[in-house]
């Protein structure tokens, strides 16, 4: 008689279902509606501050097209009578907001100039006629004003006065009353963080 040997019984049973009581149940939906109402509360903090954000970009947007400066330069010439004629070089803000000059460098020849009289002496002696200046460096511009930084008068000067500032490569930084910075050189503007110190090749407001 063969024997057959049967594999060995598995006593283990499953585990048992738990099953909750209703009070049970009832702090689990609880807890699981905390959860969702916790998370809920997260996503509309991060929203009200993303919208906070937004509104201060928009107000600081806002109030630096308010105070914008814009700082340009050109010429004024008058062909008058023998004598009269003028030359006037001007600096002028036509931006929103005042403007101040924080630094200001004139090259010339690969040379810095740093007065007024520098000019001067490049044109040569004057021929009688009138040589004036206004300072710039360290000056705020209002909204609109405008200066005359050097003219000269009589045919003469003008003429001399032409062919130095023809070969000047003048620069300046001009800053807007919420410390934004401006390079401005050859007719670009570019931002800046600050304004650079030019040392001694920085223009100086002496004749």
């Amino acid at each position: 008689m063969t024997e057959t040997t049967l594999p060995p019984s598995d006593d283990r049973s499953p585990d048992p279902v738990p099953v909750l009581s209703p009070s049970e149940r009832f702090f689990a939906r609880m807890a699981l509606a905390q959860t969702v109402t916790a998370f809920v509360a997260v996503l509309i903090s991060c929203a009200a501050m993303y919208a906070t954000w937004e509104q201060a970009r928009a107000a600081r947007i806002q109030t630096e097209a308010q105070v914008w400066p814009r700082i340009v330069s050109y010429v004024n010439m008058n062909s008058g009578a023998a004598g009269t004629e003028r030359f006037e070089a001007v600096v002028a803000n036509h931006g929103v907001g005042p403007a101040e000059i924080r630094a200001m460098r004139v090259m010339l020849d690969g040379e810095a100039i740093t007065t007024f009289q520098e000019i001067f002496d490049r044109m040569g002696e004057a021929s009688g006629t009138e040589r004036s200046y206004s300072y710039v460096a360290g000056r705020i511009f209002a909204p609109g004003e405008a200066a005359a930084v050097i003219s000269v008068q009589g045919a003469e000067d003008v003429a001399r006065l032409l062919r130095v500032i023809g070969s000047m490569q003048p620069e300046l930084c001009y800053c807007s009353i919420l410390n934004q910075c401006w390079l401005a050189r050859e007719e670009l503007y570019e931002s800046v963080a600050q304004c650079p110190d030019y040392g001694a090749e920085q223009f100086r407001n002496q004749p």
